[in-house]
């Protein structure tokens, strides 16, 4: 007997408009983690802030603060954090990290505030942590991490650096 190899696109609708006893026959078969729901990726477009305040929906006191326009270093600096914090809540889709987890990993931006080019992003640190108090600004993937440090360095930059820093 000829052996057939099938699409996994295939296997998965097969599954989706199969009763109960044929999804059992395929999971067997295929593996459970074929048919697991894929990871939601409207992350993905969230690019500007106004996408991400569509989601977080800022309150009239957080606005106070995202809106300020003064010279202010310090408030400056404020409105950078509380820009973060919404695009990390945003990214992260309302997951929490488990911080009593050590095994979970948590992702973090780091950035290169003294090289030849200017402010640069220098990677993504990963680590696994057994704290029981949490950062604000953990993603729950590299990717996240990845995205935001492309998307949103001019807030990292508000945040970390002083006025005469930020050209």
């Amino acid at each position: 007997m000829k052996k057939q190899q099938l699409d996994d696109a295939v296997l998965i609708q097969l599954h989706s408009e199969s009763t109960a006893k044929g999804k059992s026959i395929l999971e067997q078969a295929c593996g459970k983690e074929l048919f697991a729901p894929k990871p939601d990726e409207k992350w993905k477009k969230i690019i500007t802030l106004k996408s991400v305040f569509a989601i977080t929906k800022p309150t009239k006191e957080e606005l106070a603060i995202l809106n300020y326009k003064g010279t202010n270093d310090r408030m400056i600096g404020l409105k950078g954090a509380a820009e973060l914090f919404h695009i990390v809540e945003a990214l992260n889709g309302g997951k929490e990290h488990n911080w009593d987890n050590s095994n979970e990993y948590k992702y973090s931006n780091y950035w290169d505030m003294t090289s030849g080019g200017g402010f640069s992003c220098s990677g993504y640190g990963g680590w696994l942590s057994s704290s029981s108090v949490g950062s604000r600004l953990s993603l729950i993937s590299r990717e996240h991490a990845e995205h935001m440090a492309k998307h949103f360095p001019t807030s990292y930059k508000l945040f970390m650096q002083k006025k005469h820093e930020r050209k």
